[in-house]
C-alpha cells in the first residue's frame, strides 16, 4: 500500500471513530475501502484513536518528577514485548503519542535472540 491511501485511511479512520462509529466495524469499513491487508489494518487499530481517547490518555500521563515517592506497577512482559518491536522496526507513535507496538505476538510470544538484547 503507498504511502498517500495509508494516510487517507488513517484520516478516514479518525473521523468515523470521532462520529462515534465502533472501532472494529469502522477498521473494516476502511480496510475493505482501500483494499487494506490484515497488517495494515492491525497498524490502524493500534495506533488511531478518537480525539477523546487522546484527551483522556493525556491526562494520565504524568511526568516522571511527580512519580517520585510513589510506588509504580509496570507490566514487564508488555516492556519486554515494545522494547523487542522496537529493535526489529515494528513499532509506531500512535495518535495518543504513545509507542505501540504491532507485531500482535501476546500469546504467542517465544523468547528469541531480540528478545534476549531486550532485557
Amino acid at each position: 500500500m503507498n504511502k498517500d491511501d495509508i494516510e487517507k485511511a488513517i484520516e478516514d479512520l479518525y473521523t468515523l471513530l470521532n462520529r462515534g462509529y465502533p472501532k472494529q466495524y469502522a477498521v473494516r469499513f476502511v480496510g475493505d475501502h482501500y483494499g487494506l491487508k490484515n497488517e495494515d489494518r492491525y497498524l490502524l487499530s493500534r495506533t488511531v484513536f478518537p480525539k477523546s481517547y487522546i484527551l483522556e490518555t493525556k491526562v494520565k500521563k504524568t511526568p516522571l518528577r511527580e512519580l517520585k515517592g510513589s510506588h509504580l506497577s509496570i507490566d514487564g512482559y508488555n516492556v519486554i514485548i515494545t522494547t523487542e518491536s522496537l529493535l526489529m522496526g515494528e513499532t509506531f507513535t500512535s495518535m495518543d503519542g504513545l509507542l505501540r507496538d504491532i507485531r500482535n505476538v501476546s500469546r504467542k510470544h517465544r523468547v528469541t535472540k531480540t528478545t534476549l538484547e531486550s532485557v
